[in-house]
Protein backbone atom coordinates (compact mmCIF):
# COMPACT_ATOMS: atom_id res chain seq x y z
CA UNK A 1 0.00 0.00 0.00
CA UNK A 2 0.66 3.77 -0.24
CA UNK A 3 2.41 4.27 3.28
CA UNK A 4 0.30 7.48 4.98
CA UNK A 5 -2.48 7.84 2.43
CA UNK A 6 -5.10 6.64 4.91
CA UNK A 7 -6.86 9.71 6.74
CA UNK A 8 -5.50 10.52 9.63
CA UNK A 9 -8.22 11.85 11.04
CA UNK A 10 -10.63 9.13 10.27
CA UNK A 11 -11.82 6.18 13.33
CA UNK A 12 -10.63 2.78 12.53
CA UNK A 13 -13.33 0.11 13.43
CA UNK A 14 -12.65 -2.98 14.82
CA UNK A 15 -12.53 -5.66 12.80
CA UNK A 16 -12.47 -3.29 9.42
CA UNK A 17 -11.63 -5.66 6.64
CA UNK A 18 -13.68 -8.14 5.86
CA UNK A 19 -12.24 -11.51 4.00
CA UNK A 20 -14.11 -13.53 1.69
CA UNK A 21 -13.71 -16.29 -0.84
CA UNK A 22 -16.14 -17.20 -3.35
CA UNK A 23 -17.76 -20.34 -3.48
CA UNK A 24 -20.71 -21.64 -5.86
CA UNK A 25 -21.03 -17.37 -7.02
CA UNK A 26 -21.85 -16.72 -3.47
CA UNK A 27 -18.75 -15.01 -0.89
CA UNK A 28 -18.69 -16.69 2.17
CA UNK A 29 -16.56 -15.37 5.31
CA UNK A 30 -13.34 -16.52 6.52
CA UNK A 31 -12.79 -17.69 10.18
CA UNK A 32 -10.65 -15.76 11.94
CA UNK A 33 -8.22 -18.60 12.65
CA UNK A 34 -7.94 -18.76 8.89
CA UNK A 35 -6.97 -15.40 7.92
CA UNK A 36 -3.38 -14.00 9.40
CA UNK A 37 -3.55 -9.99 8.50
CA UNK A 38 -0.18 -8.01 8.77
CA UNK A 39 -0.86 -5.00 7.46
CA UNK A 40 -2.89 -3.83 10.13
CA UNK A 41 -6.18 -3.75 7.83
CA UNK A 42 -4.19 -2.59 5.24
CA UNK A 43 -2.63 0.67 6.90
CA UNK A 44 0.74 -0.48 6.04
CA UNK A 45 2.15 -2.51 3.44
CA UNK A 46 2.68 -6.66 4.96
CA UNK A 47 1.78 -9.99 4.48
CA UNK A 48 -1.83 -11.36 4.25
CA UNK A 49 -1.84 -15.02 4.74
CA UNK A 50 -5.06 -17.18 3.84
CA UNK A 51 -5.83 -20.54 4.85
CA UNK A 52 -8.39 -21.62 2.09
CA UNK A 53 -11.14 -23.83 2.91
CA UNK A 54 -11.74 -27.44 1.47
CA UNK A 55 -15.34 -26.35 -0.07
CA UNK A 56 -13.78 -23.07 -1.94
CA UNK A 57 -14.36 -23.71 -5.20
CA UNK A 58 -12.87 -22.63 -8.91
CA UNK A 59 -15.59 -23.47 -11.22
CA UNK A 60 -17.85 -19.98 -10.13
CA UNK A 61 -19.52 -18.04 -13.23
CA UNK A 62 -19.84 -14.36 -11.99
CA UNK A 63 -15.82 -14.41 -12.38
CA UNK A 64 -13.55 -16.04 -14.46
CA UNK A 65 -13.39 -19.98 -14.25
CA UNK A 66 -10.28 -21.99 -13.03
CA UNK A 67 -9.31 -19.15 -10.36
CA UNK A 68 -10.33 -19.32 -6.57
CA UNK A 69 -11.07 -15.76 -5.77
CA UNK A 70 -10.57 -13.35 -2.54
CA UNK A 71 -12.22 -10.71 -1.79
CA UNK A 72 -11.38 -7.96 0.96
CA UNK A 73 -14.71 -5.48 1.64
CA UNK A 74 -15.27 -2.92 4.25
CA UNK A 75 -19.08 -1.66 5.03
CA UNK A 76 -17.71 1.90 6.85
CA UNK A 77 -14.88 4.42 6.64
CA UNK A 78 -13.12 3.35 3.81
CA UNK A 79 -11.17 6.70 3.72
CA UNK A 80 -9.27 4.78 6.88
CA UNK A 81 -7.53 2.25 4.29
CA UNK A 82 -4.49 2.92 2.32
CA UNK A 83 -4.52 3.53 -1.58
CA UNK A 84 -3.38 -0.31 -2.67
CA UNK A 85 -0.49 -0.17 -5.10
CA UNK A 86 0.20 -3.93 -5.61
CA UNK A 87 -1.49 -7.26 -4.78
CA UNK A 88 0.98 -10.23 -5.58
CA UNK A 89 1.31 -14.00 -4.35
CA UNK A 90 4.15 -16.16 -3.27
CA UNK A 91 5.50 -13.16 -1.42
CA UNK A 92 8.00 -13.64 1.46
CA UNK A 93 10.01 -11.11 4.12
CA UNK A 94 13.92 -10.69 3.45
CA UNK A 95 15.71 -10.32 6.91
CA UNK A 96 18.93 -8.52 6.50
CA UNK A 97 21.92 -10.86 7.86
CA UNK A 98 25.42 -8.97 9.56
CA UNK A 99 27.90 -10.57 7.82
CA UNK A 100 30.57 -7.72 9.44
CA UNK A 101 29.05 -5.70 7.18
CA UNK A 102 29.61 -1.43 7.76
CA UNK A 103 27.91 -0.73 10.69
CA UNK A 104 25.87 1.96 9.12
CA UNK A 105 24.43 -0.46 6.18
CA UNK A 106 21.54 -1.08 7.63
CA UNK A 107 20.40 2.13 7.93
CA UNK A 108 20.41 2.56 4.56
CA UNK A 109 17.95 1.99 2.25
CA UNK A 110 18.03 -0.73 -0.18
CA UNK A 111 16.33 0.56 -3.16
CA UNK A 112 13.54 -1.76 -5.35
CA UNK A 113 15.54 -4.33 -7.35
CA UNK A 114 18.64 -5.00 -5.84
CA UNK A 115 17.44 -8.64 -5.22
CA UNK A 116 17.22 -10.19 -8.44
CA UNK A 117 18.37 -13.97 -6.91
CA UNK A 118 18.88 -15.98 -4.01
CA UNK A 119 22.21 -16.82 -2.37
CA UNK A 120 22.05 -20.39 -2.77
CA UNK A 121 19.95 -21.27 -6.20
CA UNK A 122 16.51 -23.47 -5.72
CA UNK A 123 15.30 -25.33 -8.62
CA UNK A 124 11.97 -24.84 -7.65
CA UNK A 125 12.45 -21.01 -7.27
CA UNK A 126 11.81 -19.60 -11.06
CA UNK A 127 12.62 -15.95 -10.07
CA UNK A 128 13.16 -13.46 -7.71
CA UNK A 129 11.44 -9.74 -7.72
CA UNK A 130 12.52 -7.05 -4.96
CA UNK A 131 9.16 -4.40 -5.59
CA UNK A 132 9.62 -2.18 -2.95
CA UNK A 133 12.30 -0.30 -1.31
CA UNK A 134 13.81 -2.25 2.33
CA UNK A 135 12.22 -0.83 5.56
CA UNK A 136 12.84 -0.62 8.95
CA UNK A 137 16.56 -0.34 8.90
CA UNK A 138 19.07 1.37 12.45
CA UNK A 139 22.72 1.74 12.36
CA UNK A 140 24.97 0.36 15.07
CA UNK A 141 24.22 2.27 18.08
CA UNK A 142 26.82 5.48 18.61
CA UNK A 143 28.13 5.63 22.00
CA UNK A 144 26.03 8.58 23.20
CA UNK A 145 22.94 7.40 22.36
CA UNK A 146 23.65 3.54 23.97
CA UNK A 147 24.67 5.85 27.21
CA UNK A 148 21.16 8.17 26.83
CA UNK A 149 19.32 4.51 25.82
CA UNK A 150 20.53 2.63 28.83
CA UNK A 151 20.49 5.87 31.44
CA UNK A 152 16.20 6.21 30.30
CA UNK A 153 15.89 2.48 30.47
CA UNK A 154 17.39 2.27 34.47
CA UNK A 155 14.90 4.96 34.99
CA UNK A 156 11.70 3.58 33.37
CA UNK A 157 12.56 -0.28 33.61
CA UNK A 158 10.77 -1.32 30.52
CA UNK A 159 7.45 0.06 32.12
CA UNK A 160 5.04 2.90 31.21
CA UNK A 161 4.21 4.76 34.68
CA UNK A 162 4.86 8.36 34.70
CA UNK A 163 4.74 10.98 31.77
CA UNK A 164 8.29 11.22 31.76
CA UNK A 165 8.03 7.28 31.07
CA UNK A 166 5.87 7.33 28.20
CA UNK A 167 6.97 9.86 26.22
CA UNK A 168 10.63 8.36 26.25
CA UNK A 169 9.37 4.73 25.88
CA UNK A 170 7.88 5.80 22.83
CA UNK A 171 10.57 8.34 21.12
CA UNK A 172 13.28 5.47 21.94
CA UNK A 173 11.04 2.98 19.63
CA UNK A 174 9.69 4.80 17.00
CA UNK A 175 12.42 7.16 15.33
CA UNK A 176 10.07 8.33 12.62
CA UNK A 177 8.41 10.48 16.40
CA UNK A 178 9.56 14.09 16.31
CA UNK A 179 7.43 14.36 19.58
CA UNK A 180 5.07 13.04 22.00
CA UNK A 181 3.06 15.05 24.09
CA UNK A 182 1.45 12.38 27.21
CA UNK A 183 -1.67 13.94 29.18
CA UNK A 184 -2.81 11.97 32.30
CA UNK A 185 -6.18 11.83 33.08
CA UNK A 186 -6.98 12.96 29.76
CA UNK A 187 -9.56 11.59 27.39
CA UNK A 188 -9.23 12.90 23.90
CA UNK A 189 -11.01 10.58 21.24
CA UNK A 190 -11.93 12.61 18.07
CA UNK A 191 -14.16 11.97 15.75
CA UNK A 192 -15.07 11.94 12.10
CA UNK A 193 -17.35 14.78 11.87
CA UNK A 194 -16.50 16.48 14.99
CA UNK A 195 -18.39 14.24 17.57
CA UNK A 196 -15.00 13.59 19.12
CA UNK A 197 -14.46 13.06 23.32
CA UNK A 198 -12.32 15.45 25.18
CA UNK A 199 -11.92 15.45 29.16
CA UNK A 200 -9.25 16.78 30.82
CA UNK A 201 -10.65 14.94 34.10
CA UNK A 202 -10.81 11.63 33.25
CA UNK A 203 -9.33 9.20 35.98
CA UNK A 204 -7.53 6.12 34.88
CA UNK A 205 -7.71 7.83 31.12
CA UNK A 206 -3.80 9.13 29.39
CA UNK A 207 -3.55 10.34 26.26
CA UNK A 208 -0.74 10.54 23.63
CA UNK A 209 -0.56 13.06 20.92
CA UNK A 210 2.33 12.38 18.66
CA UNK A 211 4.31 14.49 16.05
CA UNK A 212 6.10 12.99 13.22
CA UNK A 213 9.70 14.29 12.03
CA UNK A 214 9.77 15.73 8.22
CA UNK A 215 10.68 12.45 6.92
CA UNK A 216 7.34 11.07 7.90
CA UNK A 217 4.99 14.19 7.21
CA UNK A 218 2.04 13.60 5.85
CA UNK A 219 2.62 14.90 2.39
CA UNK A 220 -0.93 15.07 1.86
CA UNK A 221 -1.18 18.28 3.77
CA UNK A 222 2.57 19.67 4.58
CA UNK A 223 1.16 22.30 6.76
CA UNK A 224 -0.47 20.46 9.19
CA UNK A 225 1.87 16.81 10.13
CA UNK A 226 -0.25 14.43 10.68
CA UNK A 227 1.22 10.55 12.18
CA UNK A 228 -0.04 7.70 9.64
CA UNK A 229 -2.94 5.67 11.31
CA UNK A 230 -0.81 2.79 10.96
CA UNK A 231 2.01 4.20 12.98
CA UNK A 232 -0.61 5.65 15.28
CA UNK A 233 -1.97 1.89 16.03
CA UNK A 234 1.65 0.20 16.51
CA UNK A 235 2.63 3.02 18.92
CA UNK A 236 -1.20 1.72 20.48
CA UNK A 237 0.18 -2.18 20.59
CA UNK A 238 3.77 -0.98 21.66
CA UNK A 239 2.71 0.95 24.57
CA UNK A 240 -0.48 -1.24 25.45
CA UNK A 241 2.02 -4.18 26.65
CA UNK A 242 3.91 -1.70 29.31
CA UNK A 243 0.79 -0.44 30.81
CA UNK A 244 -1.32 -1.07 33.99
CA UNK A 245 -4.02 -2.81 33.09
CA UNK A 246 -5.84 -0.11 34.66
CA UNK A 247 -5.30 2.23 31.83
CA UNK A 248 -7.06 3.15 29.31
CA UNK A 249 -5.06 4.25 26.81
CA UNK A 250 -5.81 6.80 23.68
CA UNK A 251 -3.24 7.64 21.02
CA UNK A 252 -3.88 10.31 18.83
CA UNK A 253 -3.21 13.15 16.27
CA UNK A 254 -3.15 16.49 17.60
CA UNK A 255 -5.41 19.57 16.87
CA UNK A 256 -4.54 21.56 13.85
CA UNK A 257 -6.01 25.16 14.88
CA UNK A 258 -5.44 27.44 11.97
CA UNK A 259 -4.75 31.13 11.84
CA UNK A 260 -5.57 33.09 9.35
CA UNK A 261 -4.70 37.11 8.71
CA UNK A 262 -6.64 39.83 6.81
CA UNK A 263 -4.04 43.34 6.37
CA UNK A 264 -4.12 45.97 4.07
CA UNK A 265 -0.77 46.96 2.59
CA UNK A 266 1.45 49.37 0.81
CA UNK A 267 3.83 48.32 -1.83
CA UNK A 268 7.13 50.57 -2.70
CA UNK A 269 6.92 51.64 -5.95
CA UNK A 270 8.38 49.65 -8.43
CA UNK A 271 7.03 46.53 -6.76
CA UNK A 272 4.18 44.71 -8.87
CA UNK A 273 1.55 44.17 -7.23
CA UNK A 274 0.47 41.02 -8.22
CA UNK A 275 3.32 39.43 -7.50
CA UNK A 276 4.45 40.75 -4.76
CA UNK A 277 1.03 40.01 -2.74
CA UNK A 278 1.63 36.26 -3.76
CA UNK A 279 5.24 36.78 -1.93
CA UNK A 280 3.76 37.86 0.85
CA UNK A 281 0.73 36.03 1.38
CA UNK A 282 3.74 32.93 1.15
CA UNK A 283 5.95 34.29 3.57
CA UNK A 284 3.14 34.94 6.24
CA UNK A 285 2.61 31.28 5.67
CA UNK A 286 6.02 30.46 5.82
CA UNK A 287 6.52 32.49 9.29
CA UNK A 288 2.99 31.06 11.14
CA UNK A 289 4.02 27.21 9.95
CA UNK A 290 7.59 27.01 9.06
CA UNK A 291 7.87 23.02 9.56
CA UNK A 292 6.31 22.39 6.39
CA UNK A 293 9.54 23.70 4.30
CA UNK A 294 13.23 22.04 4.21
CA UNK A 295 15.38 23.44 7.44
CA UNK A 296 12.13 25.08 8.79
CA UNK A 297 12.25 24.05 12.32
CA UNK A 298 9.61 21.66 14.21
CA UNK A 299 5.81 22.12 15.33
CA UNK A 300 5.62 22.62 18.88
CA UNK A 301 2.24 22.22 21.61
CA UNK A 302 1.45 25.69 22.71
CA UNK A 303 2.27 28.57 22.47
CA UNK A 304 0.87 31.80 21.27
CA UNK A 305 0.61 34.21 18.06
CA UNK A 306 0.40 37.61 18.84
CA UNK A 307 -0.87 40.53 16.19
CA UNK A 308 2.16 42.96 16.90
CA UNK A 309 4.57 39.66 15.64
CA UNK A 310 3.04 39.44 12.20
CA UNK A 311 3.09 42.80 11.60
CA UNK A 312 6.67 43.65 12.44
CA UNK A 313 7.45 40.59 10.66
CA UNK A 314 5.62 42.33 7.71
CA UNK A 315 6.93 45.40 7.75
CA UNK A 316 10.28 43.94 7.71
CA UNK A 317 9.61 42.43 4.15
CA UNK A 318 12.13 44.63 1.55
CA UNK A 319 8.84 45.10 -0.70
CA UNK A 320 6.22 46.63 1.95
CA UNK A 321 6.11 50.10 2.48
CA UNK A 322 3.48 49.98 5.43
CA UNK A 323 0.69 47.82 6.58
CA UNK A 324 -3.06 49.15 8.17
CA UNK A 325 -5.81 47.17 9.49
CA UNK A 326 -4.70 44.18 10.23
CA UNK A 327 -6.74 41.48 11.43
CA UNK A 328 -6.34 38.47 13.78
CA UNK A 329 -8.88 35.05 13.37
CA UNK A 330 -8.63 31.69 14.97
CA UNK A 331 -10.57 28.88 12.95
CA UNK A 332 -11.08 25.75 14.75
CA UNK A 333 -11.93 22.10 12.94
CA UNK A 334 -13.01 24.32 9.93
CA UNK A 335 -14.94 26.60 11.44
CA UNK A 336 -14.08 30.28 10.43
CA UNK A 337 -13.36 32.72 13.48
CA UNK A 338 -15.44 35.90 13.37
CA UNK A 339 -13.56 37.74 15.83
CA UNK A 340 -10.66 39.85 15.58
CA UNK A 341 -8.05 39.06 18.11
CA UNK A 342 -4.64 40.62 19.12
CA UNK A 343 -3.27 37.02 20.39
CA UNK A 344 -4.42 33.42 19.52
CA UNK A 345 -3.51 30.31 21.60
CA UNK A 346 -4.59 26.81 20.89
CA UNK A 347 -8.06 26.00 22.69
CA UNK A 348 -7.00 22.52 24.48
CA UNK A 349 -3.88 21.03 25.49
CA UNK A 350 -3.69 18.89 22.29
CA UNK A 351 -3.50 22.07 20.01
CA UNK A 352 -1.03 23.05 17.78
CA UNK A 353 -1.44 26.39 15.70
CA UNK A 354 -0.79 26.15 11.98
CA UNK A 355 -1.13 28.55 9.23
CA UNK A 356 -4.14 28.72 6.56
CA UNK A 357 -3.12 28.00 2.87
CA UNK A 358 -1.19 31.31 1.50
CA UNK A 359 -3.87 31.99 -0.74
CA UNK A 360 -6.59 32.41 2.71
CA UNK A 361 -4.95 35.11 3.82
CA UNK A 362 -6.25 38.27 2.81
CA UNK A 363 -3.83 41.49 1.64
CA UNK A 364 -5.40 44.03 0.24
CA UNK A 365 -3.55 46.23 -1.70
CA UNK A 366 -3.74 50.24 -0.98
CA UNK A 367 -3.35 52.01 -4.57
CA UNK A 368 -1.22 54.76 -4.40
CA UNK A 369 -3.63 57.04 -6.95
CA UNK A 370 -6.58 55.98 -4.63
CA UNK A 371 -4.28 56.85 -1.76
CA UNK A 372 -3.29 60.88 -2.91
CA UNK A 373 -7.74 61.71 -4.17
CA UNK A 374 -9.01 60.65 -0.70
CA UNK A 375 -6.10 63.05 0.57
CA UNK A 376 -6.92 65.59 -1.37
CA UNK A 377 -10.66 65.62 -0.79
CA UNK A 378 -11.97 67.51 2.06
CA UNK A 379 -13.78 66.10 4.66
CA UNK A 380 -16.23 68.75 4.75
CA UNK A 381 -17.78 67.68 0.36
CA UNK A 382 -20.54 65.72 0.51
Amino acid sequence: VADGTANPLAVKPPQHIHWSYLRENEWIPFNQNEVEDLTEGLLKSGIVTFSMPRDASALNTVLPVGRHWIRAAVSTASDAVCRLIMVAAQVLKAVFSDNGNDPDFASKVLPAGTISKLNIPVTEVKKIIQPFESFGGRGAEKPTLFYTRVSERLRHKGRAISIWDYEHLVLEAFPEIYRVKCLNHTQYEPGGSGDGIYRELAPGHVTLVTVPDKQSHNLADPLKPYTSLGLLQEIAQFIGSRISCFVKLHVNNPQFEEVRVNMKVRFYNGFDETYSTNLLQESIMRFLSPWAFPEGGNPTFGGKVFKSVIIDFVEEQSYVDYVTDVQLFHDIEGIKGTADQNEIGGSMAVSILVSVPADQHLITVINPSEEKIASEKCSCES
